[in-house]
């Protein structure tokens, strides 16, 4: 074989390596973003976010990792190292009620001398405190009136309007049910629980049904109007979300449900509504988004690009935070020398 074939003959070789490299490279990566998604956290959460293994023993996870370190710190200068004592954050607010409690001495007698000894300045020592959720009763007295005529019935004052007609339960109580269970987080059976345990025979299903007789007169009626605002503007924002629904008429236990969210309104008016549907079908997001025109940013779902390209007065906007997954993946698949 001459020396031009030899050439040639290694040049082949040298391509085919550098293919197989290339592939070579190409599989690894893959095989790291597969090992990413299978192995690896998948949820998107926001930085600082907790994380607790277990419910139960929260205040235990809290208070290790307060042990561990938080209480000082150490800094280390040319001559020597010193560790300073990290201050507290401010435990009791100003704005607080203060309730002051007078402890007396046993006596006021000196165990010296004895004679009376006098009152001086005394020491103030501040705690925090707090109770639990406190029932009492509103006793509505309504004035009443009566003539010596005998000519006119009886005239009694005008009772307020009641957020329940016929109802036993006051305004404030459906608020603090509200605000517990949806700010606070605190599922009905607790609130049965913690209404029992005072004494107060109200059932979770008695409060179920308030909240969604409050929800259905006085809320429905601004999430119209949020609604409204929301599909206004020229610009919106809209993703769904899986949920799962126990016991739901005619559907499986395990059967995948959607919250549909979406965000828009004028400048300085924007509204944030979270419709809740079975379905996550083209037209469920047809009725969601019924009469919009303008921007719609979204991700790629099939059911957002047909309504942009079926309709000339929407405008599809894919989201970057979706872009930029891929791009996510492909910096950490990628080795230093790629990147």
């Amino acid at each position: 074989m001459n020396q031009a074939a030899l050439q040639v003959d290694n040049n082949r070789l040298k391509n085919e390596v550098t293919y197989l490299k290339s592939q070579l490279e190409l599989a690894q990566a893959r095989l790291a973003v597969l090992t990413q998604k299978k192995f690896q956290k998948s949820s998107e959460q926001h930085v600082g976010q907790p994380e607790f293994d277990f419910d139960f023993n929260e205040a235990e996870v809290l208070a290790d990792e307060a042990k561990a370190g938080i209480e000082t710190d150490t800094q280390t200068i040319a001559a020597h190292t010193r560790t300073r004592t990290r201050s507290q954050p401010k435990l009791i607010p100003d704005h607080l009620p203060r309730v002051e409690v007078h402890h007396q001495c046993e006596s006021r007698e000196c165990p010296c001398c004895d004679s009376t000894m006098e009152i001086s300045t005394p020491v103030v020592q501040e705690q925090l405190a707090c109770l639990p959720s406190k029932y009492y009763v509103v006793k509505n007295v309504y004035e009443k009136l009566t003539c010596a005529c005998k000519q006119q019935a009886p005239i009694e004052a005008k009772r307020p309007a009641r957020a329940i007609a016929g109802s036993q339960v006051s305004e404030l109580a459906l608020a603090t049910w509200i605000e517990q269970k949806y700010d606070q987080g605190l599922p009905l059976y607790r609130l049965e629980k913690i209404a029992k345990g005072v004494g107060v025979d109200v059932g979770r299903e008695s409060i179920a049904r308030w909240i969604i007789q409050v929800g259905q007169r006085y809320f429905q009626p601004l999430v119209n109007l949020m609604n409204d605002a929301v599909l206004s503007h020229d610009i919106i924002w809209i993703d769904e979300t899986s949920i799962q629904v126990l016991r739901e008429d005619n559907r499986a236990a395990d059967t995948k449900s959607q919250l549909w969210i979406r965000r828009g309104g004028p400048p300085g008016q924007e509204s944030i509504v979270i419709d809740y549907s079975p379905s996550r079908s083209t037209q469920t997001c047809q009725e969601y988004l019924a009469g919009f025109q303008g921007y719609l940013i979204s991700d790629a779902y099939a059911a957002y690009m047909k309504l942009g390209s079926e309709n000339k007065g929407i405008t599809n906007v894919l989201c970057s935070d979706h872009a930029r997954r891929k791009f996510k993946e492909a910096f950490e698949t990628l080795g230093k020398k790629g990147a």
